[in-house]
């Protein structure tokens, strides 16, 4: 055999055992792809930096109690990006600073101005984003009896990609001005830059047994994509329907190439009936690669 021969076959079983046996230190790093099968990801683009988590709660203020649900929240504070509350008295709003001061380093909370003792509020991680702005969209609270959606500008600070988070609690007991609204969030959202995440109480009654729902959700879906959760379970505790009214979207440029998926949370069996201490709406959260 002539030694060029013999160096290629060498080469070649090298080679072959450098694959079939990697050595790995114990402090190297995980590539990405056991990176991303650790959380769950299926995009080899993706890495942990892209995923953001997102939850929407109706506290139900006035009908809860505030330090009983915050055991439930102070759960959640580290574990998601965004948290948008619905109906929060200011009240309320001061005790939930609170436990943010006590509990957490990395979180900021912006509280509504509108809705009297049913404001909405986003708290939101600062290690990971930047708040750039924030406004309320008081045209959409139409006649001024409810709430105008609550706008945040977020940037994430290792990418510097931007987005929208729009908090929402819709009109409930007037149809056609709960139509409305949808009508003034979809316009409204055409003109943004940046893609949005859209989370809150929309009032929507999608019946989980008949598919059927109220005309606004056909409305929202003309420019949003619902995050629709693989189980579909209330997310409010009624005996007399079974519906979901809390709804995470996603919208605008650049969204459509992002990965989701939308959970509630909660067993039903476990959290409903409501009483006194409790919240009768279930969270729902939304892990998004953005």
């Amino acid at each position: 055999m002539s030694s060029n021969c013999f160096f290629k076959i060498a080469s070649v079983l090298l080679c072959f055992l450098s694959f079939s046996h990697p050595t790995l230190g114990s402090d190297q790093q995980p590539t990405i792809t056991e990176q991303q099968r650790k959380v769950g990801l299926n995009s080899s683009k993706t890495t942990l930096e892209d995923q953001f988590k997102v939850l929407t709660f109706n506290l139900e203020s006035g009908d809860a109690d505030i330090n009983y649900l915050m055991t439930m929240i102070t759960r959640y504070m580290d574990e998601y990006d965004v948290i948008g509350f619905q109906e929060i008295s200011p009240t309320w709003a001061q005790v939930i600073k609170g436990y943010i001061r006590k509990n957490s380093k990395n979180q900021g909370f912006i509280l509504g101005t509108t809705g009297g003792a049913d404001r909405l509020g986003l708290i939101y991680r600062t290690d990971r984003l930047a708040l750039l702005e924030t406004t309320e969209l008081n045209h959409i609270n139409i006649g001024g009896a409810v709430r105008a959606p609550l706008v945040a500008l977020l940037k994430v600070k290792t990418t510097g990609r931007l987005f929208y988070v729009i908090n929402n609690h819709l009109y409930r007991s007037k149809r056609n001005i709960r139509h409305q609204q949808c009508e003034l969030l979809i316009a409204w959202s055409n003109q943004l830059k940046y893609p949005y995440i859209a989370l809150g109480d929309y009032n929507l009654d999608y019946d989980v047994n008949s598919g059927q729902s109220d005309k606004g959700l056909s409305i929202l879906s003309k420019k949003w994509q619902w995050l629709e959760p693989e189980e579909l379970v209330p997310t409010q505790c009624s005996v007399r329907y079974q519906s979901i009214l809390d709804f995470v979207f996603i919208g605008g440029l650049g969204s459509s190439e992002w990965e989701a998926s939308s959970k509630i949370l909660e067993s039903q069996d476990n959290y409903c009936p409501d009483n006194q201490m409790k919240s009768d709406h279930r969270p729902v959260s939304a892990t998004i690669e953005i």
